[in-house]
């Protein structure tokens, strides 16, 4: 069942490892979407973290890492969620884990992966290798 809800509803809700999925409006969202039969153009991962307020104290913030193109950078960039969402022109979900999803993830190894993705550059033609699975010359390179 779909609810509709706006962030700062569910902003406790959100839990580290799970998935939003964005359906953008762009050229390039819009292909994707062809390509892939989906009405998701791209996903992040939430990734907790900890912030300083200007008053100084630390609070904890839902991050988000993700390969996207912003700021003339393209490639995995780490967003802070509220300010994407904020300037996000599209749909988005919140696609929580299960619990037993959760319980099967190392969290720690997860997130150690996931941070050494970070400013690695978005590779198109593996992107789109990836919307044709049947190419059997597309093998995965975790260069890009």
């Amino acid at each position: 069942m779909l609810i509709q809800k706006r962030y700062n509803e569910i902003r406790e809700e959100i839990q580290q490892g799970d998935i939003i999925a964005f359906s953008g409006k762009g050229h390039v969202s819009e292909l994707i979407k062809l390509f892939t039969l989906s009405p998701v153009s791209h996903v992040a991962i939430v990734m907790r973290g900890k912030q300083l307020t200007s008053e100084g104290v630390l609070i904890t913030v839902n991050n988000i890492i993700e390969s996207t193109t912003m700021d003339g950078f393209a490639g995995v960039v780490v967003n802070r969620l509220s300010k994407r969402l904020k300037h996000y022109d599209g749909r988005v979900w919140w696609l929580p884990l299960s619990d037993t999803t959760r319980q099967k993830i190392d969290f720690e190894i997860f997130y150690d992966w996931l941070t050494n993705q970070k400013r690695k550059l978005y590779d198109s033609w593996q992107a789109i290798g990836a919307g044709f699975d049947f190419i059997p010359e597309n093998r995965e390179d975790f260069d890009k």
